[in-house]
C-alpha cells in the first residue's frame, strides 16, 4: 500500500485536473449554447478561464513526480482558447479507465 503522503497527492493532482476540465467543459458546454445572450457567454467564459488560472496555480503545491499534467503544459495557456485547445489532454486525465489506471480502487473510495 502506497504511503499516506503518496495517496494524498496523488489524490489532490487527480482533484485539481477534473476541476481544470470541468472549466474547460463548461466553457465548451457554453459556446455551443445558442440560446445564450453574448453578455452572458462573455461573463461566463471569464469566470471558467479564471477558475481555470486559480486552479493552475495550484497544481505548483504538488511536487513535480506526482503532478498528471506537467505545470509547464498548463502555463503555456494565457487566453481562452489555449484553455479550451487543453480539454482532449485534460480529458484523458478524468475518464475512469485513467483514473483507474493511476490510483488504486481502494484509493478512490477513500477520497
Amino acid at each position: 500500500m502506497p504511503d499516506l503522503e503518496v495517496m494524498k497527492y496523488r489524490i489532490e493532482a487527480q482533484r485539481v485536473v477534473l476541476a481544470l476540465f470541468k472549466s474547460v467543459q463548461n466553457s465548451q458546454q457554453a459556446l455551443r449554447n445558442p440560446k445564450m445572450s453574448d453578455a452572458k457567454l462573455a461573463k461566463k467564459l471569464m469566470r471558467n478561464f479564471e477558475e481555470f488560472e486559480e486552479k493552475r496555480e495550484s497544481v505548483l503545491t504538488i511536487p513535480t513526480e506526482f503532478q498528471l499534467i506537467p505545470f509547464e503544459t498548463l502555463g503555456a495557456v494565457t487566453n481562452l482558447e489555449d484553455m479550451l485547445a487543453l480539454g482532449g489532454i485534460l480529458g484523458k486525465y478524468v475518464t475512469p479507465q485513467r483514473v483507474h489506471g493511476v490510483f488504486p480502487k481502494h484509493v478512490l473510495v477513500a477520497a
